[in-house]
């Protein structure tokens, strides 16, 4: 009897090991945490990116003014150092931030194209001046982190060789630096996650001609500049096919372009709306949360009901 108990006790400690075992392989996800950083009509991108080994990436700051924001919530997340560091392009509400945090957490790499006009060029001597080591990114390139593999998309080495001038023709110089954006594109247990900073629909034609739609294709997209008229070119998103997707900043996105996700079965969500937007990436499935429950369809219908359109 007492042979059989010990017996049936093995048997029930190896098999809580083994549940354990289980549970300790998929208890952390590649995380995506879209972050609410706005101060009124004070707003940009920032993205905290949680890999399941422990480490960090941060993509984007928002602009200065919310600096202050974005640091009281990666606290709040028990951010310590930021282990990767990546500014998709060089525009003010993607880098404003960019002192505060590198003043408040250890930083252990940054990346970013560095393509930018005169008014810009600072950046690079202010990392060298600091000792913080960092590596411009083009097309080819790749990361891996764990289990995940980054690579990059955009923009081509070739393209970003000569850096811009300045130019009386503030448009432009605000395309072509939105144009060169870092695409990036995250790899996780055959999920896959699309970064594409502001990206026009000129690069976006360009990208599609450059990698094809195979290299596109994507779970998750973060949107294109904001939700902009700008970007959203229908055969790029047909491409990507995204089942979630996520733009950040101000109300910017028209009834047309939010028109163009609806129709692929792609209901965005907005951190003007839904406040902090999480994408967790699990081995087996996709978990979503937001910090705001609102539903960005009602806004969408109330607008189309004001304006019906043709």
């Amino acid at each position: 009897m007492k042979r059989y108990i010990a017996i049936l006790f093995l048997i029930f400690i190896l098999n809580s090991t083994l549940i354990v075992a289980d549970i300790k392989e998929g208890e952390l996800p590649l995380s995506f945490d879209f972050l609410d950083a706005s101060d009124g009509d004070k707003w940009g991108d920032c993205t905290l990116i949680s890999f399941p080994n422990g480490e960090n990436m941060l993509i984007d700051t928002g602009i200065e003014d919310v600096a202050d924001n974005v640091i009281s919530i990666l606290k709040e997340k028990g951010i310590k150092k930021i282990d990767y560091f990546v500014l998709s392009h060089l525009h003010a509400d993607h880098y404003g931030g960019m002192k505060k945090i590198i003043e408040t957490f250890p930083v252990e790499r940054i990346y970013s194209n560095f393509y930018a006009p005169p008014e810009q060029r600072w950046i690079g001597e202010y990392l060298l001046d600091i000792g913080i080591p960092y590596e411009r990114l083009t097309s080819g390139d790749s990361i891996v982190i764990d289990e995940v593999i980054i690579d990059v998309l955009w923009p081509r080495a070739k393209d970003v060789e000569v850096l811009p001038e300045q130019s009386h023709n503030i448009d432009s110089v605000v395309l072509d630096v939105n144009n060169h954006s870092l695409v990036m594109r995250f790899s996780y247990a055959g999920k896959m996650a699309l970064f594409t900073g502001d990206i026009y629909k000129s690069a976006e034609k360009d990208l599609l001609s450059f990698v094809g739609a195979q290299a596109l294709k994507a779970d998750l997209l973060k949107i294109m500049h904001h939700g902009h008229s700008t970007s959203g070119d229908a055969k790029f998103l047909d491409a990507v096919n995204p089942q979630y997707a996520v733009m950040m900043g101000n109300i910017v996105m028209t009834l047309p372009v939010y028109k163009r996700y609806v129709e692929r079965e792609c209901w965005p969500y907005a951190t003007w709306m839904n406040g902090t937007v999480t994408i967790d990436f699990y081995k087996d499935r996709i978990e979503k949360s937001a910090s705001k429950s609102l539903k960005i369809n009602d806004f969408y219908k109330k607008l189309e009901i004001k304006y019906p359109g043709p």
